[in-house]
């Protein structure tokens, strides 16, 4: 990561050459601030990123003194791989637990567990509206009841 011309720059390093993200990060002001705070007066430092898998923007998590040049291009790639993956460290965990192929059905046991939440939150939902018009009931009942007298 460089500060040129006022401008960040984003690069990592291929086989002899240096590959230029700067167009496809783009950091909020309060991150550049953060970063160039940390920067001091140097005008290239070695940045670590994090990328919000909410939000789809890349964030300053801190300078990396103890590295002397910026990943290879293809531990670059392989990060981004993994984080498009957005892996749980639960579904890592399952899956390495797994003594074979045929026993990680983590995507199974996924969609059961989705499915019951939803059966949850539909009788939760249920229950409610049904409170809801017993309690009108009585309502209604006491209204009436009221009027007569």
């Amino acid at each position: 990561m460089t500060f040129e011309d006022g401008q960040l720059r984003f690069a990592c390093q291929g086989s002899g050459f240096e590959v230029d993200f700067s167009a496809h990060i783009h950091l909020e002001w309060q991150d550049q601030a953060r970063l160039l705070a940390d920067m001091g007066r140097g005008a290239t430092a070695i940045a670590e990123l994090g990328l919000d898998i909410n939000s789809g923007g890349w964030y300053f998590k801190c300078l990396r003194p103890d590295k002397d040049r910026a990943n290879h291009l293809n531990t670059v790639v392989q990060t981004l791989l993994e984080l498009a993956e957005n892996i749980t460290s639960e579904e890592l965990e399952y899956r390495l637990l797994a003594r074979s192929a045929m026993e990680d059905d983590w995507e199974y046991q996924k969609s059961k567990m989705a499915q019951s939440a939803l059966d949850h939150q539909r009788r939760k939902i249920k229950q409610q509206q049904e409170q809801l018009r017993h309690s009108s009931g009585k309502l209604a009942s006491a209204a009436a009841a009221s009027r007569s007298r």
